[in-house]
């Protein structure tokens, strides 16, 4: 194929520019700002998950304290139901011996619900602690949330700004070229990846492997017109005055 060497050397800019559009094509999928703003919105998600949690126990506490009140107010009630009775006279001294037996077994019931009352209400105070502590951590979660999901907003926005810029240089380019060289560089850019590149220092620009002597003398002896060709990856050689040849 023949190209003008003008040509030839504008086609650079497509590799170029191709290479830029890849690397700004794997930011968007590996991006370490992606990366976070996903990890804070699942630990959003944990730190709510375990507020909930504690919430409910926290509603857990208070039903048992209150079920535990009942049962100390059930057994004072039935104290003061003995303690009347007795205080009235009326009981004969069986009763009133069966009574203050069944006062004293009644003392150390309360005594007992009332220990588990204070154990439950000391649970229920470590609890609330709990909360806090979550609230607090799931606020902290939300702030480092917001501030990832912004900061990887803004380096998206400047990828698509300058994705198409690029596309729209690349546009351009190819207006310019000849579209038999375009459409080379395509199939070879499809096949392998590597289009084009400036030979520079008897090295390939697109694979960096050095040219054998034979080659370099291919190189050197066909016209400034030829489109030449890497033996190794088959990408287009571009020759300037860089090429050193």
């Amino acid at each position: 194929m023949k190209a003008d060497p003008q040509a030839q050397e504008q086609l650079l800019e497509l590799p170029q520019t191709d290479h830029r559009l890849a690397q700004l094509r794997r930011e968007v999928e590996t991006s370490q700002l992606k990366a976070r703003a996903k990890e804070t919105r699942a630990a959003v998600v944990t730190a709510e998950e375990t507020l909930v949690g504690a919430r409910t126990q926290i509603k857990d506490l208070e039903r048992e304290i209150t079920r535990a009140e009942q049962d100390v107010q059930t057994v004072r009630s039935r104290v003061d139901r003995d303690q009347q009775t007795l205080d009235s006279g009326a009981a004969t001294p069986k009763q009133m011996t069966d009574i203050q037996h069944e006062l004293q077994s009644l003392a150390r019931r309360q005594a007992e619900l009332e220990d588990v009352e204070l154990e439950i209400m000391e649970s229920l105070e470590q609890m609330n602690s709990t909360v806090r502590d979550a609230e607090q951590a799931m606020d902290q979660a939300r702030r480092d949330a917001q501030e990832a999901a912004a900061a990887w907003d803004r380096r998206e926005d400047e990828i698509a700004s300058e994705t198409v810029a690029l596309e729209q240089h690349r546009a351009d380019v190819v207006a310019m070229l000849p579209a038999d060289l375009v459409a080379l560089y395509e199939k070879i850019r499809a096949r392998s990846g590597l289009g084009a590149g400036l030979l520079r220092h008897a090295r390939c620009g697109s694979c960096q492997l050095e040219l054998s002597s034979s080659d370099l003398d291919r190189v050197r002896s066909a016209p400034a017109d030829e489109v030449v060709r890497c033996e190794e990856c088959g990408a287009i050689m571009v020759r300037t005055p860089e090429s050193g040849l």
